[in-house]
Order: structure tokens, then C-alpha cells, then sequence
């Protein structure tokens, strides 16, 4: 029977808790970029919104106005 020295099993044992870590950080990292994209939606809808409203505005600029 070897001997296995216990040094050489403590990275064994921290594998999983480094595995844990990394899932961790990547749900994180998942939901980051979730908030991320919802705020770019969001930037992207509002200034749509504003395009849309100069549009009419510039057209109610160009209209004729009655002489007084």
C-alpha cells in the first residue's frame, strides 16, 4: 500500500470549492450582463422615443403659419 502524503490531497479537496466559486461568479457575472442588456433595451426604447418627438416637431416647424 502507498502513502499518499496529505499535502498532495489538499488541492483535490479545494477543486470543488474552487469549482463553486467559479459557477458563483458566473451566475453573477450572468445576471450583471442580464441588467446590463435591460438598461441598454431600455436607453435604446427612450431614445427612439425622442427621435420620434423631434420628427414631430420639426414637421409642425415646417408647417405654414398663418400671417397675422
Amino acid at each position: 500500500m502507498k502513502f499518499i502524503p496529505l499535502l498532495c490531497l489538499i488541492p483535490l479537496l479545494t477543486l470543488p470549492l474552487q469549482a463553486q466559486e467559479t459557477a458563483e461568479k458566473a451566475r453573477e457575472m450572468t445576471t450583471n450582463l442580464e441588467k446590463i442588456e435591460a438598461l441598454i433595451d431600455k436607453t435604446v426604447k427612450e431614445l427612439k422615443e425622442a427621435v420620434e418627438q423631434l420628427n414631430r416637431i420639426a414637421t409642425e416647424a415646417d408647417k405654414p403659419r398663418d400671417a397675422f
